[in-house]
């Protein structure tokens, strides 16, 4: 989906295309039926229509993806806060256990309680 981001007024890309296009990469699932390697249905990313987007193109986005990424090196007891309506993100395989804290929403407006300000 195509967003006209409210703090800055950037076009952004608001959804899961790479991860939807790696879990069917990851799942050998690139061709119909979509059937992956674990027996699961992971059909690839589809336009509006319902067409199938070509995976020349989903492999284009995904290495322009991992070419502008930036990995965080995380410490113990770090925190990161981010906006997810402008702020693409994803994880790196790891061990150990993992603890998630989120807040999400998605409306017309953010919740009176934060306040973000944008440059």
């Amino acid at each position: 989906m195509i967003r006209t981001h409210r703090g800055t007024g950037l076009t952004t890309f608001f959804g899961n295309l790479i991860s939807a296009y790696g879990r069917s990469k990851h799942h050998g699932a690139l061709k119909p039926p979509y059937l992956g390697d674990d027996g699961g249905f992971h059909p690839l990313p589809t336009f509006g229509d319902g067409e199938t987007i070509p995976v020349d193109w989903l492999e284009t986005a995904d290495r322009i993806v991992h070419e502008t990424r930036i990995l965080l090196e995380w410490q113990q007891g770090d925190v990161v806060i981010f906006d997810n309506h402008i702020v693409q993100h994803a994880r790196e395989p790891w061990t150990g256990t993992r603890r998630v804290l989120a807040s999400m929403w998605d409306d017309e407006k953010f919740p009176d309680e934060v306040n973000i300000k944008y440059p």
